[in-house]
């Protein structure tokens, strides 16, 4: 599988001479390996959008995607920067947020995301965060940003502006609990920074590679608001899947006996990769055991319904599963 490498930020307010707050940051020590599912790119990118998406527009963005990263069966996710460097600026800007977006909810953890904007409650003025994490009685806000540079050794005045737009946003929601991510992508690989509270609202947990909150210990949460978001959410990811599957072309092949609809392509756009790649949809979701027996595999990742297939010898992905005894 690939991998991103994931540093630790976390942020206080400490007061200064004047009595006013100022942010402070402290550094976690070393990296941690951040596995990237490709299959789990494409999907958050497809459920973080205001109405579910085609199955064709879909197939088109992820090559896009794909196109300008060097994605090996096992190795570092990375950036193709001669490619970037050639296209025009909003082209960039939409793979390194998409991959933003993915890397975000891949450190996170949480599969119910949902646009901020279509929820009533959530409608402030000024900035508002990218996505909810919803759960029945808890909650939590998710900022995800890329960028494509190298990643800094310090803090830069870009991160440090957007959390205090995100404070304030907090603050106008009884001090809503959130977590930042600021992705960094170039030549030498993908580098995520993970911004959260030094107070333990939320924070990463070592063992599982995943965001861990807390209930926020300080007014109750509204579950007359927080309630209906996950089941929102929960809803959203069913219809976007389903509506995937519907607009995806039937194919003949199979993984694990599920019947796949979806479609193959060219890995990249410019000929720099001989690799093939398919997307394709799952009529349901596999099961525990499905997904254990998946295990490991450098040719196929699965995310709910969604999957990705890598030949990893340029030649028919759909081979690819017949090879590992996936079919």
């Amino acid at each position: 599988m690939t991998w991103a490498s994931l540093r630790h930020i976390t942020w206080s307010l400490a007061p200064d001479l004047l009595g006013d707050h100022q942010l402070a940051f402290s550094r976690g020590s070393g990296r941690s390996r951040l596995e990237v599912s490709l299959a789990h790119l494409v999907r958050v990118n497809a459920l973080a959008t205001l109405s579910p998406t085609r199955f064709d527009n879909q197939f088109a963005e992820t090559r896009i995607m794909l196109s300008f990263l060097r994605t090996p069966a096992s190795g570092q996710l990375s950036l193709r920067e001669e490619s970037v460097r050639g296209s025009s600026h909003h082209i960039r800007q939409f793979v390194v947020e998409c991959l933003g977006l993915g890397l975000h909810s891949t450190a996170v953890g949480e599969p119910r995301v949902l646009p901020i904007g279509p929820d009533r409650a959530y409608r402030n003025r000024g900035v508002r965060p990218d996505l909810l994490f919803g759960w029945p009685g808890r909650r939590l806000a998710g900022e995800a940003k890329g960028r494509a540079r190298n990643p800094p050794s310090r803090v830069l005045a870009e991160p440090r502006l957007r959390l205090e737009t995100m404070l304030e946003w907090s603050a106008r929601h009884d001090d809503h609990p959130f977590v930042m991510t600021w992705a960094y992508a170039s030549d030498l690989g993908i580098t995520v920074d993970l911004y959260r509270p030094a107070d333990g609202s939320a924070w990463f947990d070592g063992n599982s590679g995943k965001v861990r909150t807390e209930l926020y210990q300080g007014p109750a949460v509204d579950d007359s608001a927080v309630g209906p978001l996950a089941e929102e959410a929960a809803t959203r990811v069913v219809e976007v899947e389903r509506y995937l599957h519907e607009t995806a072309p039937p194919t003949e092949h199979t993984l694990l006996g599920h019947r796949l609809r979806g479609a193959q392509a060219p890995l990249d756009l410019f000929g720099l990769d001989s690799r093939r790649y398919a997307l394709a949809v799952l009529g349901e979701d596999l099961d525990e055991d499905e997904h254990a027996a998946l295990g490991s595999s450098p040719a196929v990742s699965v995310s709910g319904r969604i999957v990705v297939v890598l030949a990893t010898d340029g030649g028919d992905p759909w081979t690819a599963i017949k090879e590992e005894g996936l079919a």
